[in-house]
């Protein structure tokens, strides 16, 4: 009797369901490894770090960690350092930071004719105005690239009052010629002590102080036909004394006017 023949079972086509997943554990697997290697060295503390990003990842997770990431050091920077660029002109020609020797000497040169001019300027206020610096009607000295003249209360104003005395014209006049003849800004500013006023005129020390520069900016700019973008005026009140506000003469010392000509070469 001949043998008793039996179905094969139907071949399924391809690789089972469960391979494809396995296949994309073992790249992912993969390329991790791969990229741990191609750091060269690793910092533990961000090691952790980077590790407890996995963790939180698949929910475990408990404490927030800063915000950093992990750093490898290759092997090229241990023999190499990044230079410092240098700034190239517009032609790429030579770098910015190569001083030009001949422009170098022209603005030494020109620091020096400003420097002398400067000298030249303060001695000619002081030399027109020594008798009345010898009597303490005025005062002339420099800060920075400025020139300041002061012009005290006593020589200028009556008390409690912004009106010009008409013996201090002689004065201003020669103050408003040399001033003119001096290019720069001009900043006349009123300063009083500390006492308070109040009167029909005045309300305050503020209101005293800037009728004072008002009044003695309207002079220089009459008697020097000075222009008027040239000047600046300004109202000070007790607020910028010059001397301690506890004495008679502090308190002098205090009540003035300044003509300040700023000299800077922006100007």
């Amino acid at each position: 009797m001949a043998a008793e023949e039996h179905e094969c079972e139907e071949c399924v086509e391809g690789a089972p369901g469960w391979i494809v997943t396995f296949a994309d554990l073992m790249s992912l697997l993969l390329t991790f490894f791969i990229l741990l290697l191609s750091f060269s060295e690793m910092e533990v503390t961000k090691f952790k770090k980077i590790a407890g990003s996995l963790k939180d990842a698949f929910g475990v997770q408990r404490v927030i960690l800063e915000d950093t990431y992990p750093k490898g050091t290759s092997s090229f920077y241990q023999h190499y350092s990044p230079g410092q660029p240098s700034t190239l002109t517009m032609d790429n020609s030579q770098p910015t930071n190569i001083k030009d020797p001949k422009i170098e000497k022209m603005r030494k040169e020109r620091q020096a004719r400003e420097k002398k001019q400067f000298k030249e300027n303060v001695a000619k206020i002081k030399s027109t105005l020594k008798n009345e610096i010898k009597k303490g009607d005025i005062e002339v000295e420099t800060k920075g690239k400025d020139i300041i003249i002061r012009v005290p209360e006593k020589a200028s104003f009556s008390s409690g009052s912004a009106n010009l005395n008409k013996s201090f014209t002689k004065t201003l006049h020669k103050i408003a010629q040399t001033v003119k003849g001096i290019s720069g800004s001009i900043t006349i500013s009123g300063h009083t002590d500390d006492r308070p006023i109040s009167t029909n005129q005045y309300r305050s020390n503020w209101d005293l102080s800037s009728a004072r520069a008002v009044s003695l900016a309207h002079s220089v700019m009459k008697m020097g036909k000075i222009k008027r973008d040239r000047l600046v005026v300004t109202g000070h009140a007790d607020t910028r004394p010059v001397a301690p506000n506890r004495t008679p003469a502090g308190r002098a010392k205090n009540r003035r006017v300044e003509i300040v000509i700023g000299t800077d070469s922006s100007q």
